[in-house]
């Protein structure tokens, strides 16, 4: 099973439980043998880094920016991650929640 995801960054305010989070999604994204990288940046480099994504996650502590995201970059898909898989690094829901949300 392959999954057809291939820009996507995750949005965080510190980056240290993110960066888990990023290496166990792209171990996982590995193991299925997908050709998509999770990258992850702060919110405060959004504006220079989200041009070359098409999916941008936010994390659960920056979350709080979705509404203004989703109207601010129209031409990308922002999702939150649910907490409850952000705190377990569960990548394969979060892999799951991209393929039911990504409009």
């Amino acid at each position: 099973m392959t999954y057809q995801f291939k820009k996507i960054l995750l949005i965080c305010s510190g980056g240290l439980t993110t960066g888990c989070f990023v290496e166990k999604l792209n171990e996982t994204i590995q193991f299925i043998k997908s050709k998509c990288l999770f990258p992850g940046n702060w919110i405060e480099k959004i504006e220079e880094v989200s041009k070359k994504y098409e999916i941008i996650l936010l994390t659960p502590q920056v979350s709080y920016y979705c509404a203004l995201l989703q109207n601010k970059f129209k031409n990308q898909v922002v999702l939150k991650i649910p907490t409850r898989i952000f705190v377990t690094y569960d990548a394969i829901k979060l892999i799951d929640y991209l393929k039911i949300n990504n409009n």
